[in-house]
């Protein structure tokens, strides 16, 4: 069934269509590893990208919006900063708001950097 796509010897020859089935079965279960280690550096080079443009740490803000109780992973911000600058800009506000207050308040106690966008509370 899975060889039944194959055209030609392929699939006159029952034992052949086999073997290249199996050797192409190991080559995907073994390389599902580097594709989805090659997707997580994608998602933190795009996130790291558009941190830069804002002049603001990637590793500050995936710890500051921890911190704020907003949970997004790597391929939720990897798409905002992609497809929606804006509300990533806003995204980045609410960490360096969180990153620039004292570590008494639950922030990280760094100096003031990221976009310049006010923020009127505490988060």
């Amino acid at each position: 069934m899975q060889s039944s796509h194959y055209f030609g010897r392929l699939r006159n020859c029952y034992k052949l269509a086999q073997r290249i089935n199996l050797r192409a079965l190991t080559y995907v279960s073994s390389s599902r590893k580097y594709r989805k280690q090659d997707m997580r550096d994608l998602w933190d080079i795009r996130i790291e990208g558009a941190c830069n443009d804002m002049n603001y740490n990637a590793w500050h803000m995936r710890d500051a919006l921890a911190r704020t109780g907003v949970y997004l992973d790597r391929r939720v911000l990897a798409d905002i900063a992609v497809t929606e600058p804006r509300t990533f800009r806003a995204v980045t506000a609410i960490a360096a708001n969180k990153t620039t207050q004292a570590i008494e308040d639950g922030g990280l106690g760094l100096l003031p950097s990221g976009p310049n966008i006010n923020i009127h509370s505490k988060l």
